[in-house]
């Protein structure tokens, strides 16, 4: 598949014109194909879930079983380290690319 019905099917499954420019900016940037930035964009938004899952998690530990310190502290760390995640991680692309490859790829379990 060229890349024109690659990008006409992407925009068929909610990406945006920024989102495909973007996306072009990455495979000239690493040389690769849409298929392939496309499965990176997956796995990058399955870890920036677990990565968040676990901040959360020791987060509500903290609240739960920690003293004030702690809970002041941990929630100050969140308030800088969430919103870095969401800058750095590209979140609505993975999450565009996530959902577009669960819709449109079986994905085989072993």
């Amino acid at each position: 598949m060229n890349s024109v019905k690659i990008e006409e099917e992407l925009v068929k499954s909610g990406f945006t014109g920024k989102d495909l420019v973007e996306m072009r900016k990455r495979l000239s940037e690493y040389g690769i194909t849409y298929p392939a930035l496309i499965k990176a964009l997956h796995s990058q938004f399955i870890v920036m879930v677990g990565i968040i899952a676990f901040l959360m998690g020791v987060w509500l530990y903290i609240i739960i079983s920690g003293d004030e310190k702690s809970i002041l502290s941990f929630s100050i760390t969140m308030i800088f380290v969430l919103p870095l995640i969401y800058l750095f991680g590209a979140v609505k692309l993975s999450f565009k690319s996530f959902r577009y490859r669960r819709k449109n790829q079986k994905i085989s379990h072993p």
